[in-house]
């Protein structure tokens, strides 16, 4: 007799078997005498948390996190087909927070959920849009007011410039 706990499906002696259960081989042994071998499976379903939920449309060096449904016992595999992110905190959780890029464009964030029997999920996807930033600093203005202050809500901004602003 043999346990076995397998994901999804299990083969055993040219069979493939997805269903749990008791299941008995019927054979000759070497020395010509009947022999029954017991398999008693357990088929666990493979995980799918096949959605990330977080922000798509980000800055340049923004950090967000993002978030899959949480199932006891699993760990997460993330990760960016384009590396134009770095994970600060969660690597195998369901929660990750990303640092983006300092480089506008795009990337796919990916997570693979693995569960407490190995078996190993889809690999969900989010499209990403990493946006760039023009810092105030940068934008070279001879006088910023903004008024009123204190303000509730709706407040003005008046700028004069040398330059030509895009």
């Amino acid at each position: 007799t043999t346990d076995v706990t397998a994901c999804d499906s299990y083969d055993w002696n040219g069979a493939t078997y997805n269903t749990s259960g008791a299941y008995n081989f019927s054979t000759t042994n070497a020395a010509g005498c009947d022999s029954t071998a017991t398999l008693n499976l357990t088929i666990v379903t493979n995980t799918n948390t096949c959605i990330i939920i977080g922000t798509e449309q980000v800055n340049t060096l923004s950090t967000e996190t993002y978030i899959v449904p949480q199932i006891p016992g699993s760990t997460h595999n993330w990760g960016f087909i384009n590396n134009s992110g770095n994970i600060i905190s969660g690597q195998s959780t369901n929660v990750v927070d990303i640092i983006w890029s300092s480089n506008p464009g795009s990337d796919i964030l990916y997570c693979v959920e693995i569960d407490d029997n190995g078996c190993v999920g889809d690999t969900c996807f989010l499209n990403i849009v990493i946006n760039s930033t023009t810092l105030l600093s940068e934008i070279k203005l001879d006088e910023l007011n903004i008024y009123p202050n204190p303000s509730s809500n709706i407040f003005n901004i008046d700028f004069k410039s040398n330059s030509t602003q895009n």
